[in-house]
Protein backbone atom coordinates (compact mmCIF):
# COMPACT_ATOMS: atom_id res chain seq x y z
CA UNK A 1 0.00 0.00 0.00
CA UNK A 2 2.75 2.41 0.71
CA UNK A 3 4.89 1.62 -1.99
CA UNK A 4 1.31 2.90 -4.11
CA UNK A 5 0.85 5.67 -3.04
CA UNK A 6 4.98 6.90 -3.29
CA UNK A 7 4.47 5.45 -6.78
CA UNK A 8 1.82 7.76 -8.15
CA UNK A 9 3.40 10.19 -6.44
CA UNK A 10 7.25 9.36 -7.99
CA UNK A 11 5.00 8.68 -11.67
CA UNK A 12 3.64 11.97 -11.60
CA UNK A 13 7.16 14.10 -11.32
CA UNK A 14 9.43 11.96 -12.99
CA UNK A 15 7.42 9.66 -16.18
CA UNK A 16 6.77 6.14 -16.96
CA UNK A 17 10.19 6.14 -18.71
CA UNK A 18 12.48 7.59 -16.16
CA UNK A 19 10.81 5.12 -13.25
CA UNK A 20 10.89 2.23 -15.04
CA UNK A 21 14.54 2.90 -15.90
CA UNK A 22 15.52 3.09 -12.65
CA UNK A 23 13.43 0.34 -11.40
CA UNK A 24 15.27 -1.93 -14.19
CA UNK A 25 18.70 -0.56 -12.80
CA UNK A 26 17.56 -1.37 -9.42
CA UNK A 27 16.67 -4.52 -10.41
CA UNK A 28 19.89 -5.37 -11.88
CA UNK A 29 21.57 -4.13 -9.14
CA UNK A 30 19.74 -6.29 -6.32
CA UNK A 31 19.97 -9.19 -8.26
CA UNK A 32 24.13 -9.17 -8.56
CA UNK A 33 23.73 -8.63 -4.72
CA UNK A 34 21.33 -11.62 -4.29
CA UNK A 35 23.95 -13.69 -6.82
CA UNK A 36 26.94 -12.15 -4.59
CA UNK A 37 25.28 -13.18 -1.24
CA UNK A 38 24.67 -16.82 -2.58
CA UNK A 39 28.42 -17.10 -4.29
CA UNK A 40 30.00 -16.40 -0.86
CA UNK A 41 27.15 -18.50 1.22
CA UNK A 42 29.52 -20.85 2.62
CA UNK A 43 32.40 -18.94 3.07
CA UNK A 44 30.77 -16.04 5.23
CA UNK A 45 27.45 -17.36 6.06
CA UNK A 46 26.53 -14.26 8.23
CA UNK A 47 27.59 -11.85 5.66
CA UNK A 48 25.60 -13.62 3.33
CA UNK A 49 22.29 -13.80 5.41
CA UNK A 50 22.58 -9.75 5.25
CA UNK A 51 23.08 -9.01 1.63
CA UNK A 52 20.54 -11.54 0.88
CA UNK A 53 18.09 -10.16 3.13
CA UNK A 54 18.83 -6.46 2.26
CA UNK A 55 18.57 -7.30 -1.71
CA UNK A 56 15.37 -9.92 -1.49
CA UNK A 57 13.53 -6.43 0.46
CA UNK A 58 14.93 -3.53 -2.07
CA UNK A 59 14.34 -6.09 -5.06
CA UNK A 60 10.60 -5.75 -3.26
CA UNK A 61 10.55 -1.98 -2.83
CA UNK A 62 11.98 -1.66 -6.31
CA UNK A 63 9.07 -3.78 -7.68
CA UNK A 64 6.50 -2.02 -5.88
CA UNK A 65 7.58 1.27 -6.43
CA UNK A 66 9.07 0.46 -10.22
CA UNK A 67 7.54 -2.21 -12.66
CA UNK A 68 4.66 -3.31 -10.87
CA UNK A 69 2.46 0.21 -11.07
CA UNK A 70 3.99 0.72 -14.73
CA UNK A 71 3.23 -2.58 -16.47
CA UNK A 72 -0.61 -1.39 -16.17
CA UNK A 73 -0.81 2.38 -16.58
CA UNK A 74 1.68 1.69 -19.72
CA UNK A 75 1.09 -1.46 -21.59
CA UNK A 76 -2.89 0.50 -21.62
CA UNK A 77 -1.20 3.70 -23.68
CA UNK A 78 0.72 1.90 -25.99
CA UNK A 79 -1.49 -1.39 -27.15
CA UNK A 80 -4.54 -0.78 -29.26
CA UNK A 81 -7.50 -1.75 -27.16
CA UNK A 82 -8.10 -5.30 -28.90
CA UNK A 83 -4.78 -6.29 -28.31
CA UNK A 84 -5.05 -5.37 -24.42
CA UNK A 85 -5.96 -8.98 -22.97
CA UNK A 86 -3.18 -10.55 -25.45
CA UNK A 87 -0.39 -8.06 -23.61
CA UNK A 88 -1.86 -8.77 -20.37
CA UNK A 89 -1.85 -13.05 -20.55
CA UNK A 90 1.63 -12.63 -22.00
CA UNK A 91 2.66 -11.07 -19.32
CA UNK A 92 1.21 -13.55 -16.93
CA UNK A 93 2.30 -16.35 -18.59
CA UNK A 94 5.84 -15.45 -18.61
CA UNK A 95 5.16 -14.70 -15.24
CA UNK A 96 4.10 -18.55 -14.40
CA UNK A 97 6.85 -19.45 -16.71
CA UNK A 98 9.46 -18.40 -14.78
CA UNK A 99 7.82 -19.46 -11.12
CA UNK A 100 7.46 -22.62 -12.76
CA UNK A 101 10.84 -23.21 -13.85
CA UNK A 102 12.89 -21.61 -11.17
CA UNK A 103 12.33 -24.59 -9.00
CA UNK A 104 13.68 -27.13 -11.94
CA UNK A 105 16.35 -25.27 -13.14
CA UNK A 106 17.57 -24.54 -9.47
CA UNK A 107 17.67 -28.40 -9.03
CA UNK A 108 19.92 -28.81 -11.77
CA UNK A 109 22.63 -26.16 -10.48
CA UNK A 110 25.72 -27.12 -9.33
CA UNK A 111 25.04 -27.81 -4.95
CA UNK A 112 21.06 -26.45 -6.15
CA UNK A 113 22.93 -23.00 -5.80
CA UNK A 114 20.95 -20.76 -7.25
CA UNK A 115 23.56 -17.85 -7.74
CA UNK A 116 24.25 -18.20 -11.50
CA UNK A 117 20.32 -17.80 -11.85
CA UNK A 118 20.29 -14.52 -10.19
CA UNK A 119 23.98 -13.65 -12.00
CA UNK A 120 22.10 -14.06 -15.20
CA UNK A 121 18.49 -11.79 -14.16
CA UNK A 122 21.03 -8.93 -13.17
CA UNK A 123 23.08 -8.79 -16.39
CA UNK A 124 19.15 -9.46 -18.47
CA UNK A 125 17.99 -6.47 -16.34
CA UNK A 126 20.93 -4.45 -17.51
CA UNK A 127 20.15 -5.06 -21.27
CA UNK A 128 16.63 -4.51 -20.32
CA UNK A 129 17.82 -1.10 -19.57
CA UNK A 130 19.81 -0.55 -23.06
CA UNK A 131 16.56 -2.02 -24.48
CA UNK A 132 14.07 0.36 -22.90
CA UNK A 133 16.18 3.31 -23.51
CA UNK A 134 16.24 3.06 -27.26
CA UNK A 135 12.57 1.78 -27.72
CA UNK A 136 10.12 2.99 -24.80
CA UNK A 137 9.07 6.42 -25.17
CA UNK A 138 7.39 8.41 -22.29
CA UNK A 139 3.67 8.40 -22.04
CA UNK A 140 3.08 10.86 -19.56
CA UNK A 141 0.63 13.95 -20.57
CA UNK A 142 0.84 12.38 -24.22
CA UNK A 143 -2.38 11.40 -26.41
CA UNK A 144 -2.84 8.21 -27.99
CA UNK A 145 -1.68 10.22 -31.78
CA UNK A 146 1.34 11.39 -30.10
CA UNK A 147 2.21 8.22 -28.77
CA UNK A 148 1.19 6.49 -32.23
CA UNK A 149 3.90 9.16 -33.99
CA UNK A 150 6.78 8.76 -31.50
CA UNK A 151 6.46 4.98 -31.91
CA UNK A 152 5.71 5.38 -35.64
CA UNK A 153 9.30 7.65 -35.90
CA UNK A 154 11.37 5.24 -33.79
CA UNK A 155 10.00 2.09 -36.32
CA UNK A 156 10.86 4.02 -39.46
CA UNK A 157 14.50 4.57 -37.99
CA UNK A 158 14.65 0.96 -37.19
CA UNK A 159 14.00 0.14 -40.50
CA UNK A 160 16.26 2.53 -42.56
CA UNK A 161 18.99 1.31 -39.73
CA UNK A 162 18.43 -2.01 -40.78
CA UNK A 163 17.88 -1.49 -44.27
CA UNK A 164 21.82 0.49 -44.75
CA UNK A 165 22.93 -2.93 -43.26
Amino acid sequence: MATCIVSSLLLKKFGRKTILQFGTIGFAISNLVIFIGYSIQKEQPELSVTLLMIAFIYFMANFGLSLAPIIWLYIPKIVKPSFLPYSTMTNWAFLALVILLFPIVKARLLNQNPALMFLFFSFWSAISVLINQKFVVETMNKNAAQIDDEYSSEEEKAYQHFTRC
